[in-house]
């Protein structure tokens, strides 16, 4: 016999993990713009190029950067659940991602929602969890150090 009372928890626990990566999306997304606006103070200040967003302010998992010939496109993956920036500038092509720690938990808490992230690395279990002031300020100085 069927289960609808079990499939239909699991089916609402689908939705909210996928509303809270997408949550946790559109607070990089904010946070980009911060951070564009402080690193754009600086280089103005050096009489580099700013840091522009391409094609406005799109909406959905897709966000494009651009800084001299550099450009930066930020995506993200809810079934993997990770974030990630490929940078393709002057020196090739850099990608950066963060898996966002969506079921973080300890045995007397609930699962947190998508608040950390990590980054991806060689030695993953020494790099730090970052929330989306961090993983934006990544994205921004990479796309600065790929820009000519």
């Amino acid at each position: 016999m069927a289960d609808y009372a079990k499939a239909a928890s699991e089916l609402k626990a689908r939705v909210d993990k996928i509303a809270d990566l997408v949550a946790f999306f559109e607070s990089v997304r904010s946070n980009l713009f911060t951070e564009t606006e402080k690193a754009n103070s600086a280089l103005a200040y050096e009489n580099a190029p700013l840091i522009e967003f391409k094609l406005g302010w799109p909406d959905g998992p897709v966000i494009e950067l651009a800084c001299g010939n550099a450009t930066c496109t930020v995506s993200q993956d809810i079934h993997v659940a990770s974030i990630a920036a490929v940078v393709q500038g002057q020196a090739g092509q850099t990608t950066v991602t963060f898996l966002i720690l969506a079921d973080e938990s300890t045995p007397t808490s609930t699962p947190i929602s998508p608040v950390v992230a990590r980054r991806v690395s060689l030695t993953p279990d020494i790099e730090e969890k970052v929330g989306p002031a961090e993983i934006a300020a990544a994205f921004v100085e990479a796309l600065i150090q790929g820009a000519p």
